[in-house]
């Protein structure tokens, strides 16, 4: 029955997608971050294939005006070359066939990024954005904080599948969108829908601690710490999320902590251990692939791998996996792509830090906006240090988003102060009040 109601909404939003692209783009990012097909145990399908070729087919008519943007806006110059050097690096890979693979999911879910500036165009359709992206993962981690909340504790080893496959993507999903749900709250207006936004802000919190991720806490305290810098009232900010955290670290108890406290101490764990063997041997097998890597994908990686592990290693597991999205960069792509990729990132959070000072008295929208970014970008930072996503959609749809930003404050910038000037003096120079003429 719930397969069922999945299929006719689909069918629904694809209709409609092919008429209206822009709605069908809030539903493709809606879906791939809230992956209802998952929670309706609906199996193996292609729902967002379809979305997204509905909404493509619905794009075609404006991407006559749309063109310009891919030559003209910075960041977006910087993904499309970033992601040219990921196929040459699968071209030119050691095993190019271990490479493809990966490289066309990537690839496929860049296009639907692409469309991001194309389709949203005005400080609305950034807000409904926002929503999508970040209220599709809060009703995903309000499901998954209710159960164990209901259960009384719970811990959670595996995610939904896709981007969000394992316990650490899924917190590290969940991390970056804590700030996204926190700063949408002033983009609406009724009460209700902010009562909505918080209680799923304090449930996807919950959630992301029953992941045991020690990634996914530092990714969360990273986006928490921006939240506080960026509050106008910060003790106020501060005592509401110490309210919202006090219900799941009590439930949790002391088996969270200690799971924390495992990070100060690598040689007590396993999993912390073989990430720094594995971090070592990957800086090596880039040392012998340092200009386009071993191929993109990670599938090149893991075959190579093992010549460079030492020989206590084969006691460790999890030697396959790097978990570290930098080092993967390197080992993969080769130090262009990294240099590209992590130009791209600190350029698009420089500006996004630069946007509220400029504007916050001046555009209501546009602030809250860039605060969400910026810490849901910090947080995937952090997070991404202890984590292998090369490949991370949530990452490069907020770069969308970001780019979407620029270029609607390019074309229409801060219509507030362009009203108020309308309706200024129109004298050079007006004499201040206490010395004007009686």
């Amino acid at each position: 029955m719930r397969d069922l109601v999945l299929m006719v909404l689909i069918i629904s939003l694809c209709a409609v997608a092919i008429f209206r692209a822009k709605i069908g783009l809030l539903g493709y990012m809606g879906y791939a971050v809230l992956r209802p097909d998952a929670i309706a145990w609906s199996g193996p399908n292609r729902y967002s294939f379809f979305l997204a070729l509905c909404t493509l087919l619905g794009s075609t008519i404006h991407l006559p005006h749309g063109l310009p943007v891919f030559v003209r806006n910075p960041f977006l110059v910087l993904l499309l070359i970033l992601n040219l050097l990921y196929v040459i690096s699968a071209a030119l890979a050691v095993n190019s066939s271990l490479a493809w693979d990966p490289l066309n999911q990537h690839l496929r879910a860049t296009v639907m990024v692409l469309l991001i500036p194309v389709l949203i165009t005005t400080r609305k359709d950034l807000k409904w954005l926002l929503l999508a992206i970040g209220g599709g993962l809060g009703l995903l981690g309000a499901k998954f904080g209710l159960w164990g909340l209901w259960h009384g504790g719970a811990r959670f080893n595996q995610g939904v599948g896709g981007m969000m496959a394992d316990n650490n993507m899924l917190a590290l999903g969940f991390a970056m969108s804590l700030p996204l749900m926190w700063f949408a709250m002033p983009l609406v207006e009724q009460l209700w829908a902010k009562a909505m936004l918080l209680c799923l802000f304090g449930l996807t919190l919950a959630a992301l601690v029953m992941t045991f991720s020690r990634g996914g806490a530092l990714a969360a305290g990273a986006a928490l710490l921006v939240i506080l810098a960026r509050s106008r009232y910060k003790l106020a900010a501060a005592v509401l999320l110490v309210l919202l955290m006090l219900p799941v670290a009590a439930l949790m108890g002391d088996a969270y902590w200690d799971r924390l406290a495992s990070i100060t101490d690598p040689h007590s764990d396993h999993s912390t251990f073989s990430r720094l063997v594995m971090w070592r041997a990957g800086l090596r097998l880039f040392a012998d692939y340092p200009i386009l890597g071993v191929g993109f994908g990670r599938q090149n990686q893991q075959v190579l791998i093992g010549k460079y592990l030492p020989a206590s290693a084969e006691r460790v597991p999890e030697m396959m996996v790097m978990h570290n999205t930098w080092i993967q960069l390197l080992t993969d792509s080769g130090i262009f792509a990294f240099t590209v990729y992590v130009a791209l990132l600190a350029s698009v959070w420089l500006w996004l830090w630069r946007i509220p000072r400029r504007v916050r008295d001046s555009d209501p929208l546009i602030p809250p906006i860039a605060d969400g970014l910026r810490a849901s970008l910090a947080a995937f930072v952090v997070g991404s240090t202890f984590v292998s996503r090369v490949d991370f959609d949530l990452y490069y749809m907020l770069v969308g988003a970001a780019i979407a930003l620029y270029e609607t404050l390019r074309t229409a910038p801060l219509p507030v102060l362009t009203a108020a000037a309308a309706l200024a003096p129109t004298v050079p120079h007006a004499a201040p009040a206490g010395l004007a003429r009686r």
